[in-house]
């Protein structure tokens, strides 16, 4: 059966371009130990990206990404899930290339242990006014679920409200007007879909801006030895 463990978040709030957490904490080493890392952003400016991610040196997967909404404020909400096997140490540095210049930036670690590296799906949310962030996705019995994502909500003392998962962290930055949040479920049966969502809070300014992404992980098939009948003859 798949586990996961969150191991901490770690923020920069002026990260640039290509923020680099140095010696992050990465979970207790094994040989199926996947670390997933979520990566939360508010751009300053309108590109659209696809990240880049390494751990200690070696290329990770994105797995979803995603570009969230303009505000009034040009808050350019954007997150991404990434995945890579890594089987030794406990801490290690991880470096973000986001393509453009952000306000800050936070990353959410998890250890995942007995995935198989195969995905059962993704989904994405993305708006510009307070709502409910549908990210709901197919899961099968075992996969661990993953959610997250970030908001410009300018003022007040916010939070999510999430169906399908249960908040492991979040942060604010930017005095407080950037909200980022990850979450996560082991499944212990298949659902199509399992309803995740996160409620966004209205935004005291009036602009809201959102992105969040979900994913959900295979269990690795567990292998059943049979034993033969002894004795049994004619």
């Amino acid at each position: 059966m798949a586990t996961l463990s969150y191991i901490g978040k770690t923020t920069n709030s002026s990260p640039g371009s290509s923020p680099t957490f140095l010696s992050a904490s990465i979970g207790t080493a094994a040989s199926d130990r996947s670390v997933l890392v979520l990566i939360t952003g508010t751009q300053n400016g309108n590109a659209s990206l696809t990240p880049t991610l390494t751990i200690a040196g070696n290329s990770a997967t994105r797995d979803v990404n995603v570009d969230g909404g303009i505000s009034v404020n040009a808050h350019r909400m954007n997150a991404a899930l990434f995945r890579l096997l890594v089987t030794s140490g406990t801490t290690a540095d991880i470096a973000i290339s986001w393509g453009a210049s952000f306000f800050d930036t936070t990353i959410f670690v998890y250890a995942a242990y007995g995935i198989s590296g195969s995905l059962t799906a993704t989904n994405t949310a993305t708006g510009t006014a307070a709502a409910t962030a549908d990210l709901s996705l197919n899961v099968t019995n075992g996969d661990i679920l993953i959610a997250g994502g970030c908001s410009y909500i300018h003022s007040g003392s916010p939070a999510y409200s999430w169906t399908g998962v249960t908040e492991d962290d979040s942060t604010t930055l930017y005095s407080g007007a950037n909200l980022f949040a990850s979450a996560s479920h082991v499944c212990s049966g298949a659902e199509t879909p399992r309803t995740v969502s996160a409620g966004v809070p209205a935004n005291s300014g009036g602009d809201n801006s959102y992105g969040f992404v979900s994913a959900s992980y295979v269990a690795s098939a567990v292998a059943t030895n049979f034993l033969p009948l002894m004795g049994v003859g004619t």
